[in-house]
């Protein structure tokens, strides 16, 4: 449920945006945290499957190779924020709705994941930027102590 959650927060920024609420690019950094917030949550739904990164997208085991795949291999030329959203939310949902099945929990994850990259990607960022910083996020919110609670900005 965090993982379609996330998702969620990313979709409502971008919609946001198109609404015209704010400029998106203003809107980076949220962007960055809630990308990093889908990252956390589809590696515990690998952990808790027991699969891995390497087990999701074939033999490409590091972050850098993953995302150098992605963005060489599978990049849509045409491809809109808005239909990434929609393939983000959709991977998910399946991802977690599809029973004990690995290899489509595999695919599903693999896709919500490529997503995410590629939302990255499209406003100048990596994955390993969306992941320093979610890492950045939540050493802020233990040095606080406030690790749990409710709201981004705590």
């Amino acid at each position: 449920m965090g993982l379609i959650s996330e998702i969620g927060e990313v979709c409502g920024l971008i919609k946001k945006a198109i609404r015209g609420d704010y400029d998106i690019h203003d809107k980076t950094l949220d962007l960055l945290h809630e990308l990093g917030d889908i990252c956390w949550y589809a590696d515990r739904s690998m952990s808790i499957r027991n699969t891995t990164m390497s087990e999701v997208f074939m033999e490409s085991t590091s972050i850098e190779e993953v995302q150098v795949y992605i963005l060489k291999q599978v990049m849509p030329q045409e491809e809109t924020i808005p239909s990434m959203c929609c393939a983000l939310s959709l991977a998910s949902s399946q991802a977690i709705g599809h029973g004990n099945e690995t290899w489509f929990f595999n695919r599903r994850i693999r896709d919500v994941l490529i997503n995410v990259i590629l939302i990255a990607h499209h406003f100048g960022y990596s994955l390993t930027d969306v992941l320093m910083a979610n890492v950045e996020k939540l050493s802020s919110r233990k040095n606080k102590g406030t690790i749990q609670g409710n709201g981004d900005n705590r």
